[in-house]
């Protein structure tokens, strides 16, 4: 299912929004301000954001900009009464994808929003927000803001078998199935070594991902 996040002050503007979206199929999350916006974002992966430019505590831009950097690769709609050409390159240079002027014609969002989500699959899906990490399948890296996390391959499978399974408890016997080969040696003890390295390098980066020990039990990512 297609999931949107509606990042609109005006409360009657986002109902609307949402209620368009629901009729649609697609799951909404609603927000109203800059700080809910990171917040959901820090947690949640969407397949399009519509992001108000005016919000009550910043500005739609500041927010976008913010999560560009560490690595957001969501196609973002910006709804704003600005249109002159200034305000038009700023929202794209803050990394927006489409600009769409108040007031607006349910056509006119239904056809940019169509566009946006005809992007190629390669593109959205291959990178996958995990909290404050942005994990590229194809280029088996993980990056924290600009900087690229160095793992070694076993550290990215298992990291990235992680960020495909949350909110999930796996045990060591659990992990060596479903990452190493049917074949492998590996041990319980070999399991919690990588993990205490990928916990490490996760660390130092800054990064508040971690891989959480639930003892007795296994480990589980966890997003903070």
């Amino acid at each position: 299912m297609i999931k949107v996040l509606i990042v609109e002050d005006d409360d009657l503007q986002n109902q609307i929004l949402a209620d368009w979206f629901a009729d649609l199929g697609y799951s909404v999350d609603r927000v109203f301000n800059c700080a809910d916006a990171d917040n959901f974002l820090a947690v949640t992966s969407y397949d399009l954001i519509v992001l108000d430019w005016e919000l009550p505590d910043g500005a739609g831009v500041e927010v976008l900009a913010r999560n560009r950097k560490r690595g957001l690769a969501t196609p973002v709609l910006m709804l704003t009464g600005k249109s002159t050409i200034d305000n038009k390159e700023l929202g794209f240079e803050s990394g927006a994808d489409d600009y769409l002027t108040k007031p607006f014609q349910q056509r006119e969002l239904a056809a940019r929003v169509k566009a946006l989500l005809r992007r190629p699959a390669a593109y959205v899906e291959d990178r996958i927000q995990a909290g404050d990490l942005v994990i590229c399948e194809s280029e088996r890296t993980a990056r924290y803001g600009d900087r690229s996390i160095p793992l070694t391959p076993k550290e990215f499978e298992i990291l990235l078998f992680f960020v495909k399974n949350p909110d999930t408890i796996f045990s060591s016997d659990v992990i060596i199935q479903r990452v190493w080969p049917t074949d492998s040696e590996t041990t319980s003890e070999n399991i919690r070594k990588y993990v205490q390295r990928l916990r490490s390098k996760l660390e130092n980066y800054g990064s508040s991902v971690t891989i959480a020990t639930h003892h007795s039990l296994g480990y589980s990512l966890k997003k903070s």
